[in-house]
């Protein structure tokens, strides 16, 4: 069983993950290029859990097309929902 310690790690390591995904569709970087700038990162700031993030572009368009998709869908369709328009 793990310890309180791993699991606020492994929790913080994938928000940290879901984070860098955002960074690399906000800056419109091809997701094959995330282990680049990961490991870009890990030479420039010594943080553990930054250090125990892993990000190929596998998992970089995984978490794009499984969790940041969905969140911004989810927040467009209640935008649309819920604002008032105009014919005019």
């Amino acid at each position: 069983m793990e310890s309180n310690d791993s699991l606020l790690l492994n929790e913080r390591t994938k928000e940290a993950e879901i984070r860098y995904a955002a960074l690399i569709v906000e800056m419109n970087i091809s997701y094959q290029n995330a282990t680049r700038f990961l490991t870009f990162f890990n030479t420039w700031e010594k943080i553990l859990m930054l250090r125990s993030m892993k990000m190929g572009r596998t998992k970089c368009k995984n978490v794009i097309t499984n969790v940041l998709f969905k969140v911004e869908t989810e927040h467009v369709v209640d935008n649309i929902q819920n604002t008032k328009f105009s014919y005019l």
